[in-house]
């Protein structure tokens, strides 16, 4: 047997008879069995399927004989999204004891709630649970049960819109809490971990797939450009375990060799995936989600569209077609939320001004090789209350959250690389004087004085400018992100 343990197939074998064992099995063996399946779908390596099938048939053979109660304990433990792996393997070879697997390594106790609409999630280790839901989605997918959709879709909307930073991160030390005890954990130098936020953009993206609502693209947008694009260090390359928004606190991230944390393996994936969402098409209609430069071939249109854009810097893009003939094909453009106003032109005229922010503008028409179409956004700075706690605010430039860039006292070069992430909160555990803003979120939003191309300035209780600037340029200093209306923070 193919496995990560020095025991070897023991380990997993003493697992399944319900002994007491260390670490996390299946966890593991899902990364194991991810890795044969990308290997297949994306290098074309038909050997990874043969491999990634044997194992597969070797899960069925050593749980068959469990009960369906003794298989739901089993997975009380870490397990990873293994339902989505048998989820793919029945679409890749329509053998239905796969499907039967993939229903039977849904967790029935965080699915059940999930279908009814019930959010059970307060206490519960989040990214243990996130990759779980990416499977419910999958398997809907490939069996059509309802439950599954409904499931995922419910969290995904308890997670993105209730319990969910300005940054796109979520829960504290990697739990989720109840919203109502948010202002005690909202400062936690151990809030945000960024393998979470990887994991429901997983989500995120599937979802869209199914059911392409802009709502979808515009929560994508904010967790990439802020928990994800903010994650890496600009110097070094290396990644974040926590964001946290304790006041004065910093970003820490891990060595190039002895940090082997779960965000170091999904941060190498991050970063490579920043194109993986910009655009999706159906028949005849293309999805423009993301405003970043770039070129995307068509093949079924015998299309090729290339965007370019300096977007954030800039709030505009422009989209040109080159085509093989005259083509009659729908462009979705994305009204993000976060504008009030968009103005689409073509070829240098005006067709759509839109008041719908939140929505996607539909260009229908014949396009001729070379049609150039022009989007211009309306961003402002704005408060983003935290859900349920209105008086807890974070500052945003359209998608951007701004941190306060409070300088680098006290920090010594290179002493923001750790190897042990257990210790955040611990590093830089000395008393720091944050400021405080004062006044009503939405008048201290109105009072922000945009500098320059993303820098901006606010003036503290005192009187004294704070420089402001987005989360994802933060590096090496300490920052603020999110503020108490009216007292210190």
């Amino acid at each position: 047997m193919l496995c990560a343990f020095p025991e070897g197939p023991n380990l997993v074998a003493a697992f399944i008879a319900g002994d007491k064992v260390s670490g996390v099995p299946w966890y593991t063996l899902h990364k194991v069995f991810a890795g044969l399946r990308d290997a297949h779908k994306d290098g074309r390596n038909a050997q990874a399927l043969d491999v990634l099938m044997r194992l597969a048939d070797w899960t069925i053979a050593a749980t068959r004989s469990l009960s369906d109660q003794r298989f739901e304990a089993m997975l009380e433990t870490e397990h990873g999204g293994i339902n989505e792996i048998f989820a793919d393997l029945f679409q890749l070879t329509g053998k239905a004891d796969y499907s039967w697997m993939a229903q039977r390594f849904s967790h029935k106790a965080i699915l059940d709630p999930l279908a009814r609409s019930e959010d059970h999630l307060d206490g519960l280790h989040a990214n243990t649970q996130i990759p779980k839901i990416v499977g419910f989605e999958r398997v809907f997918e490939v069996t059509g049960d309802e439950r599954y959709r409904k499931a995922s879709a419910f969290f995904w909307r308890a997670v993105a819109h209730g319990r969910s930073y300005a940054t796109g991160g979520h829960g504290d030390q990697e739990h989720f809490y109840p919203m109502v005890d948010a202002a005690q954990h909202v400062f936690s130098a151990k809030a945000s971990e960024t393998c979470g936020i990887y994991n429901v953009l997983k989500l995120t993206r599937l979802l869209f797939m199914a059911d392409p609502q802009a709502e979808y693209a515009d929560f994508y947008e904010r967790a990439l450009y802020n928990g994800i694009l903010g994650s890496q260090d600009p110097a070094s390359g290396m990644v974040t375990y926590f964001q946290g928004a304790r006041p004065g606190y910093m970003k820490l991230y891990c060595t190039p060799v002895h940090s082997f944390w779960c965000c170091t393996g999904t941060g190498m994936e991050n970063h490579a995936k920043y194109g993986d969402a910009i655009y999706f098409r159906d028949e005849r209609a293309l999805f423009v989600n993301l405003y970043i430069s770039s070129t995307v071939r068509w093949r079924e249109q015998d299309a090729v569209v290339t965007q370019t854009t300096t977007f954030p810097e800039q709030s505009s893009t422009r989209v040109e077609w080159n085509l093989q003939r005259p083509t009659d094909l729908i462009l979705n453009l994305r009204h993000p939320a976060w504008s009030p106003v968009a103005e689409v032109r073509v070829n240098g005229a005006v067709v759509v001004r839109s008041h719908r922010p939140g929505s996607f503008i539909a260009l229908d028409r014949r396009w001729q090789d070379g049609d150039a179409v022009e989007l211009f956004l309306s961003p402002r700075v704005s408060a983003v209350p935290l859900p349920d706690t209105p008086n807890i605010f974070a500052l945003s430039y359209g998608p951007l959250v701004l941190a306060a860039a409070l300088g680098d006292q006290g920090i010594a070069p290179g002493s923001d690389i750790v190897v042990n992430e257990r210790k955040y909160g611990e590093y830089l555990d000395t008393p720091f004087a944050a400021p405080r803003l004062s006044g009503e979120p939405a008048a201290i939003a109105q009072s922000v004085r945009q500098d320059a191309p993303l820098r901006f300035v606010v003036a503290d209780a005192s009187g004294q400018s704070i420089p402001l600037m987005p989360y994802y340029e933060i590096a090496h200093q300490r920052y603020a992100t999110y503020w108490s209306a009216g007292s210190a923070i």
